[in-house]
């Protein structure tokens, strides 16, 4: 009923109004808003779970996050949950995951989430956990050389046990840190937070905030651990923290209702469940926008885009005020053209500024929407177009969103179509660190790897050069002195990663000058007669000629393992395949297409990226 929902709304917002006394520095202005859904028991949230045990959880969502619970039952531990998993979304949207260190994260949730609060304005903080003290009795502490070298993602791959001393260790090391030898320590915890905030590594942020190396704060952790003396801090507000002049009440019609379960399942990735409701909402209500734009969101992962867009249209026939619709029409736009098993490789010049204007719309509407601002910078990024523009919506969404690392993968291949990859490794080698999602590290590990190369690559051309044949008599052949391989791992790639590597290499690919083209086909022949050399390439569109004076002056990179590669003229006895850019012949009436510039090899199964 309404009082149980406004006890909920209470509880939370008295959380959040603490938090942000204790931590002032900190934004609480999410740019994705938050929705609280409250059960009335166990069996009718049930349905809703995303944790078989919780009785509660936090969702973090692409435009809206929930918070789920159910009413019923044991109440003591029914927010601890739902506090813990607040708090990381708080620290990941102010700090970001990519310089926040494990240890840090869970030592300051699980510190948090013991929050109790008595008579509205009676706050206690740092109550002993008991599941940590036993854990802390029963086993030894990690080492600190260790501790500190857990990362996100060794940290998702530990067992149970492993786990929960890590977390144990985290909160005790917190714990001592605010309250230890009379919260001596607070204030350094402050600065070390705000300096992980602009950037500092976290080692040497340690180091200076706390003034100690890890070895001796060690000794400090082991000796506070055996006292097992655990104060906790009391606050006490003047006012009772209620906030009911704040709180409005709106009716839902059943329709609204089932929209937004409908939405909430497809939060949680229950997209059959999800489906059923809102087909069931829009059987009511046919016209309402929000069971309209979830929808289509839902036929969007199911990769039906013109049943997406068509829910899409709907939407924002009866809502055009709404920034989310804008954004999932603009997305499923992006979308439109994808073929089963493949990935969508270029964009019309129509479609892009439908894409443009949508995006543009959303952003007029919620500029604190970072979403819009990534997906703007991808259009740069497919199109090849205002590539500075991009970089610039891209830090734009990462300023909003600091916690989101596949925006920095996507700023890391705008600086690669720069080729500025001196700005693009650091970038894709903090996400490599911090990385848990098994797909986003092994995204951000295969690019770092071709990334590397491929400035290995460049340097090594530049300074060292190719090589001709040794004598007049023998045919001029073309040789490199040091193989650089991009993505050689002998296992084979997902489809995933083979989309994310393909569209790597066409980032890198040698950007076209004026009066230039390109083409994707296999090198079968080289003619060499009268002092001209010729190309011969079998592509797609059939045979194609091309011209070139000397070897000497073509630029040849390998984005694929070519071996000691020789070539020259005769027959091409190792099949080369790549993409081959060219100065295209004024004459049109011409056997030849053009003047052989470069000669990039890339792996098969690649293609070109471009603008239809």
């Amino acid at each position: 009923g309404e009082k149980r929902v406004r006890e909920v709304a209470t509880k939370l917002e008295q959380f959040r109004h603490t938090f942000t006394r204790l931590f002032p520095n900190m934004s609480y202005k999410s740019p994705i808003p938050t929705s609280v859904v409250v059960f009335k028991n166990k069996g009718s949230f049930k349905r809703y779970k995303n944790i078989k045990w919780a009785a509660g959880y936090f969702q973090p969502g692409e435009d809206i996050n929930y918070i789920a619970l159910h009413t019923g039952g044991d109440r003591r531990y029914l927010y601890t949950t739902i506090f813990h998993e607040y708090i990381h979304f708080l620290v990941n949207n102010n700090v970001g995951k990519s310089v926040m260190p494990p240890w840090f994260g869970e030592g300051i949730a699980e510190y948090y989430d013991q929050f109790k609060i008595k008579d509205d304005r009676i706050v206690t903080l740092g109550s002993p956990n008991g599941s940590h003290l036993q854990s802390l009795q029963r086993s030894r502490l990690i080492p600190f050389d260790t501790f500190f070298n857990i990362d996100h993602y060794s940290l998702q791959q530990q067992g149970s046990h492993s786990a929960n001393i890590f977390y144990a260790q985290s909160w005790a090391l917190m714990h001592f840190l605010i309250k230890g030898n009379g919260g001596a320590r607070n204030d350094q915890l402050t600065s070390f937070m705000g300096m992980l905030m602009r950037g500092i590594d976290p080692k040497e942020a340690f180091s200076q905030a706390f003034k100690t190396d890890y070895t001796s704060m060690e000794k400090e952790l082991r000796k506070y651990v055996r006292k097992s003396r655990y104060g906790i801090t009391t606050v006490t507000f003047k006012k009772k923290l209620l906030f009911e002049d704040a709180m409005q009440t709106t009716p839902l019609t059943e329709a609204e209702s089932k929209a937004h379960l409908g939405d909430l399942l497809f939060a949680i990735r229950k997209y059959e469940d999800a489906e059923k409701l809102l087909k069931e909402s829009l059987a009511l209500d046919p016209g309402q926008s929000f069971a309209n734009a979830t929808m289509g969101m839902l036929k969007l992962r199911q990769d039906k885009y013109s049943e997406a867009r068509g829910y899409l249209e709907n939407a924002l026939k009866t809502e055009n005020s709404n920034y989310r619709i804008y954004y999932q029409y603009a997305n499923v736009l992006s979308r439109e053209g994808r073929t089963e098993g493949s990935f969508m490789d270029s964009f019309s010049s129509e479609n892009a500024a439908k894409i443009r204007a949508a995006l543009k719309k959303a952003i007029t509407l919620n500029p604190s929407f970072p979403r819009s601002y990534d997906l703007m910078a991808r259009v740069s990024l497919m199109t090849g177009e205002n590539i500075d523009e991009g970089i610039g919506y891209l830090r734009k969404a990462i300023t909003l969103s600091p916690g989101n690392q596949w925006y920095m993968l996507n700023l890391a291949n705008l600086y690669m179509r720069k080729r500025e990859f001196d700005k693009a490794i650091p970038v894709v080698e903090a996400v490599s660190r911090s990385a848990d999602e098994p797909q986003l590290r092994s995204y951000a590990r295969r690019l770092l790897e071709d990334l590397r190369r491929i400035q290995g690559q460049m340097n090594a051309s530049r300074n060292e050069g190719f090589r001709t044949g040794d004598g007049e008599k023998k045919p001029p052949k073309l040789g490199r002195r040091t193989t650089t391989v991009i993505s050689s791992d002998d296992e084979e790639p997902s489809e995933s990663e083979q989309e994310f590597l393909i569209r790597g290499i066409n980032n890198s690919l040698r950007p076209l000058g004026n009066g230039e083209a390109r083409t994707l086909g296999t090198l079968t022949k080289i003619s060499c007669k009268r002092g001209n050399i010729t190309f011969i390439i079998k592509a797609d569109s059939g045979e194609i000629r091309l011209t070139s004076n000397d070897f000497q002056s073509l630029r040849i990179m390998a984005y694929t393992n070519v071996g000691n590669l020789q070539i020259g003229c005769g027959t091409i006895k190792q099949e080369l395949f790549g993409v081959f850019s060219y100065k295209v012949a004024g004459n049109g009436k011409s056997k030849l297409a053009g003047e052989l510039v470069a000669i990039e090899l890339v792996p098969k199964g690649f293609k070109i990226i471009g603008r239809k």
